[in-house]
């Protein structure tokens, strides 16, 4: 999810439906003028699933974008990484990566989950250059996503 509509999701936990494991966004959920989809359905993962109790009960505001991105660069810097083209939206960039390379059947799944049209998934997601070490890594964290099952 974009960073406003995880802040507007928190406000308006019926968007989330435990028996689908999704969460519904509708047009009031995000700042974006142009939306690709006007509905859009987030599928979660079975540990998203798992912490969204946890979300809403969280005491305190999520952490401002602007904040994460600074926070992100700097992790990515003490780790010895280059933190250029790092920002808040990584983090989603990343997740959609993820669940292109272990389940590339639903590429247009993944693509409307996310709010994007098949051909930016594939262009900007599908043919990113894991090793087979990372793709078993990336499958712990994809596991159950959509209740699809892993090939």
């Amino acid at each position: 999810m974009r960073y406003v509509e995880m802040e507007r999701f928190r406000d308006n936990q019926n968007w989330y439906d435990h028996n689908t494991g999704t969460i519904y966004l509708p047009k009031e959920a995000s700042r974006k003028g142009e939306r690709t989809l006007k509905d859009r359905y987030v599928y979660l993962s079975a540990q998203g699933q798992v912490i969204i109790p946890y979300f809403f009960h969280i005491n305190r505001d999520i952490t401002n974008g602007k904040i994460w991105s600074l926070n992100v660069k700097r992790w990515a810097r003490n780790s010895g990484m280059n933190d250029i083209g790092i920002s808040a939206k990584t983090t989603r960039k990343t997740w959609e990566s993820w669940l292109c390379v272990t389940y590339p059947t639903m590429i247009p799944l993944i693509a409307m989950s996310q709010g994007h049209t098949v051909f930016t998934a594939i262009t900007h997601y599908l043919n990113l250059p894991f090793t087979t070490e990372e793709r078993d890594t990336i499958r712990g964290y994809t596991t159950g996503w959509a209740g699809a099952e892993q090939k």
